[in-house]
């Protein structure tokens, strides 16, 4: 069976959301059952808020992860969305952007099909279908800090009986919660960035699926580059303001590789 290694990398999310890491407002079948075949690091830290100069000894040093595959005889590749900071290194590879005329408008898409998570695993798709050898594949996405387009029925799995439909914000939200925030104008958000999850994870499902992920011999490193404020501590969103607790710089990171033979790292 040909080596794969997929590197998933998504910015903006909260371990807090996810059930392997205890959330239960979200239901994250796809997510727990990579966390089942694999290691879950339950102390996952990000450096720092500049996640450019976090990935720049990995993607740009001398001898970088990339190259040392590429010597090792993989065939390398990185899909990433339009505009990010991925664009300026200079990776060996193929590097396929997956441009704004690709991706939903700024409305809630229709469907899983057409959103924006949707359409960059599916580019990555035609990756593991094309490539007829080793390959080291990095799918890197915006995650929450990109347009929030759930579909209407994954915001509906996120509510409860009685709760009113929330306001939908395509934008990000990043500001100060001032003291007299209505309440139910933060619910709302947490509800959005909630049915984003949930789409995460129904693309995820999906793409653990492929046949070519479920030989043994397959590695999945699943990371969140940096977390989401969702008011926790006066505020929501990621920008030069956000204060750095818990929230904001703890992230998921889940392993699957036949030289990983523990289900949970609880260490730095």
């Amino acid at each position: 069976m040909r080596d794969i290694r997929l590197i998933l990398t998504i910015d903006g999310l909260s371990s807090a959301y996810l059930g392997p890491y205890g959330g239960s407002w979200v239901a994250t079948p796809g997510i727990n059952r990579l966390a089942s075949q694999g290691c879950v690091f339950d102390n996952g830290v990000a450096p720092s808020f500049n996640v450019q100069a976090n990935f720049h000894a990995a993607a740009s040093s001398d001898l970088s992860l990339f190259d040392q595959h590429e010597r090792a005889g993989y065939r390398t590749a990185v899909v990433h969305e339009e505009g990010d900071w991925l664009r300026e290194f200079d990776f060996p590879g193929e590097v396929i952007e997956v441009g704004s005329t690709d991706l939903p408008i700024s409305q809630p898409a229709k469907s899983l099909s057409e959103t924006r998570m949707a359409i960059l695993l599916g580019t990555a798709f035609d990756q593991l279908e094309s490539v007829d050898s080793k390959l080291l594949l990095w799918i890197h996405s915006r995650g929450m800090l990109g347009l929030w387009d759930a579909p209407d029925e994954f915001v509906q799995s996120v509510l409860d009986e009685d709760d009113p439909i929330p306001p939908r914000c395509s934008v990000p939200p990043q500001r100060p919660v001032p003291d007299d925030e209505d309440p139910d104008v933060l619910l709302g958000i947490r509800q959005s960035y909630a049915a984003q999850v949930a789409v995460l994870d129904a693309c995820i499902e999906t793409l653990l699926d492929h046949p070519r992920l479920q030989a043994e011999s397959s590695e999945i490193f699943f990371i969140g580059l940096r977390g989401y404020p969702l008011g926790e501590h006066g505020y929501v969103g990621i920008s030069d303001e956000t204060p750095l607790y818990g929230e904001s710089l703890g992230v998921p990171i889940i392993v699957k590789s036949p030289a990983v033979n523990r289900q949970r790292w609880r260490g730095l």
